[in-house]
């Protein structure tokens, strides 16, 4: 891989880790309800498709 692509790689992971750890947390330091590892897990895997998804087909709407 070259520098570039592995420098998207990097950023797309860091994205995902981003939105996902906040999720994860909020359940452990008590500031939600607990949530069975299923849904984590399937809620984490969700936010991987849209981050992956995101970034090769944008959104056609301009702001």
């Amino acid at each position: 891989m070259d520098r570039a692509r592995t420098a998207a790689l990097a950023g797309r992971c860091l994205l995902w880790a981003g939105l996902v750890l906040p999720g994860l947390c909020a359940g452990r330091l008590g500031l939600s309800e607990p949530r069975p590892v299923w849904q984590q897990a399937a809620g984490a895997g969700v936010l991987a498709a849209a981050t992956a998804l995101a970034r090769r087909r944008p959104s056609s709407r301009s702001p």
